[in-house]
């Protein structure tokens, strides 16, 4: 009976000291989409007088709405999730590359070597 006493204890244990699983990022309201664990540049887009990202895997660029102030360096390189939405910022001057179709808010961040 020790034994098994013994046994649950020490899994019991193992599970508790298990990392925490994110919870899953939900779409909901005015979303488009959702990235997970998704790496990007970081820089300073001046037509908006906001930081943005841009994506490595599909070239995608969003603004993002809610930069730490630990973002907001040039050529940054980070693992980012976050829900997308339209991109509703003004123009504050013509951008030859045309508007950015997104903005992004942040749920979780890695800055990456």
């Amino acid at each position: 009976m020790r034994i098994l006493m013994l046994g649950l204890t020490i899994m019991l244990f193992v599970i508790s000291c298990e990392e925490p699983i994110d919870p899953p990022i939900d779409c909901t309201g005015e979303c488009l989409f959702t990235k997970t664990d998704a790496t990007g540049i970081i820089s300073f887009t001046n037509c908006y007088d906001k930081w943005s990202i841009t994506f490595d895997a599909d070239s995608l660029q969003a603004i993002i709405i809610n930069p730490d102030s630990k973002l907001e360096v040039e050529g940054l390189k980070i693992e980012v999730s976050g829900i997308f939405y339209d991109n509703d910022f003004p123009f504050l001057m013509p951008d030859p590359p045309g508007p950015i179709q997104h903005k992004l808010e942040i749920r979780k961040y890695q800055v990456l070597d």
